[in-house]
């Protein structure tokens, strides 16, 4: 497979969805559990709590916890909590939070019931989740953050327009939401609505300047609107933040590719998966250019490299011969 097969360029919605489903970028980063308690949701600890917190961090398993520890307060639990849910321990973070509600009087049991709910959805349980979050807009249609999860939720569920109805709701009510403001970005683009979509982002990024999956997808809108340079730059500034995965690096290469920018971009498609890769895709870019010879090149240069892995480069080296059919 190619890295793309069609032109980024003015995009009708329907190219720009199997566009998407292609690039599978538009979401990176945004689904982690680590680091996604919004600052108003994380519980204030006074300092004795956070004594005894460090050193419960240093316990090896629950079994210790609770000889060591047999009547931690609710404010513990919730922080043991937060602690497991940023290392993707999703079963403990639940049954902290829920040990914490059996200990937690008034107004922040709310909090700690949109805790459970970002822990369900996270380990898959849509519907658990859900029911949490749909609990505290019951009691509080203007708990942001819980308009937020409800918007995560019908995103797993692929309901985009509940989706989008949730996030709007959540930036009204709090404007500090950047993963709403994120999340509504990639709805924008899905619809090609590129002005709501960079809008967006940069809303997010108001709030979280350095955030590299903000400036990612905002890459990745450019992208596709045909708005190379920026998109070049955006790629460039989520990498110098530390974002640095395969896929930002692929986009990178993608983005300099149409710029021409053919040296630049191989060492960005090497970075993101190796030298035999690299040759593939900028093959790929040539053969859509009607760049025929210097596409075979690239897919020959692929092949000798890695023969056995990279049979994808052959059979593109063969639509290259045939004159770029089907591709």
């Amino acid at each position: 497979m190619c890295v793309i097969h069609r032109k980024i360029g003015r995009t009708s919605t329907a190219s720009l969805v199997t566009a998407l489903m292609l690039f599978c970028v538009l979401f990176s980063g945004c689904a982690s559990h680590r680091g996604n308690l919004q600052p108003g949701i994380r519980s204030a600890a006074p300092e004795d709590a956070m004594h005894r917190y460090a050193r419960m961090k240093s316990a090896d398993s629950d079994e210790i916890l609770s000889r060591e520890f047999p009547e931690m307060s609710a404010i513990e639990h919730e922080m043991l909590g937060d602690a497991m849910m940023g290392q993707g321990n999703l079963q403990a973070a639940h049954s902290h939070y829920d040990k914490a509600l059996h200990n937690e009087p008034g107004d922040s049991r709310s909090r700690l019931v949109y805790k459970q709910g970002l822990a369900l959805m996270h380990a898959g349980q849509g519907k658990a989740a859900a029911a949490c979050f749909e609990k505290l807009l019951a009691a509080d249609s203007g708990f942001a953050a819980a308009h937020e999860g409800m918007g995560r939720v019908c995103m797993l569920d692929k309901a985009l327009h509940a989706a989008k109805n949730h996030f709007i709701k959540a930036v009204s009510l709090d404007a500090g939401l950047w993963q709403s403001h994120n999340y509504l970005g990639t709805l924008y683009d899905r619809e090609g609505q590129w002005g709501r979509a960079e809008a967006a982002y940069q809303a997010a990024l108001a709030v979280k300047p350095r955030e590299g999956a903000v400036l990612n997808n905002l890459g990745m809108s450019y992208l596709l609107s045909g708005r190379l340079d920026k998109a070049a730059e955006a790629f460039q500034k989520a990498i110098r933040n530390g974002f640095t995965g395969s896929k930002v690096y692929n986009n990178l290469g993608m983005a300099l590719a149409r710029l021409d920018r053919f040296e630049e971009a191989f060492q960005a498609f090497r970075t993101a998966g190796g030298p035999a890769r690299a040759y593939n895709n900028l093959g790929c870019i040539h053969l859509q250019n009607g760049r025929t010879a210097e596409a075979i090149e690239s897919f020959q240069k692929a092949m000798a490299l890695d023969p056995m892995f990279y049979a994808t480069a052959g059979e593109n080296l063969k639509r290259a011969m045939a004159g770029g059919k089907n591709l």
